[in-house]
């Protein structure tokens, strides 16, 4: 297994030059991503990075000696690649359930939409104590292994849902709700109102 360390300040100007690191460090690597593969991997690692540093770090630092980590390992067998960034946070990484017109808080549901996995695992110490967290992504790259098929591919797609389309019926919904007229029924007396 190949497994590449870059790291970069704790800094959200940081999250473009760790995505160039990756693609750096995968060239060098001789690991060659589709269009696709490249996209995903951008949007999953500018997520990883923007939540470790916001809630691992509890936003920026100005100690350029503090530093966030992040690991790639490829796995040609398996055909994946592994992206990891750690932090000190000792929380649990939790997808929140924001609501149409939040400014944040689609990070996790992003990453889920794109990786063919993504979880976390704490970071110990010698002593066995918590001292942080790696919060990780995995994509499957289809140059890794040449072994993908057309059906192999169809249920991946069937098994991640499009932001896209979500986002699409999320704005529908509220336009929706938005232009609901108010009906009455009856007398101005007696009249029942509907929304």
């Amino acid at each position: 297994m190949l497994v590449m360390k870059f790291s970069a300040s704790v800094k959200h100007s940081s999250v473009g030059a760790l995505r160039q690191q990756l693609n750096i460090e995968l060239a060098s690597a001789g690991i060659v991503l589709s269009e696709d593969e490249q996209f995903e991997a951008r949007i999953c690692l500018s997520e990883l990075a923007t939540n470790a540093i916001n809630h691992g770090f509890g936003g920026e630092l100005e100690d350029p000696s503090t530093k966030l980590i992040v690991t790639a390992s490829v796995d040609r067998n398996a055909g994946r690649l592994r992206v990891a960034a750690s932090d000190p946070g000792r929380g649990t990484p939790i997808e929140r359930d924001s609501g149409l017109h939040a400014s944040s808080g689609r990070g996790l549901a992003l990453i889920r939409s794109y990786a063919a996995a993504f979880g976390w695992t704490p970071e110990t110490n010698a002593r066995g104590e918590v001292i942080g967290q790696q919060v990780w992504f995995e994509l499957a790259i289809e140059s890794l292994n040449g072994q993908a098929t057309a059906g192999a591919a169809e249920v991946q797609l069937e098994s991640r849902p499009d932001t896209g389309l979500q986002i699409a019926s999320l704005l529908a919904a509220s336009a929706v709700q938005a232009a609901r007229p108010t009906v009455s029924v009856g007398s101005s007396r007696g009249a029942v109102t509907a929304a």
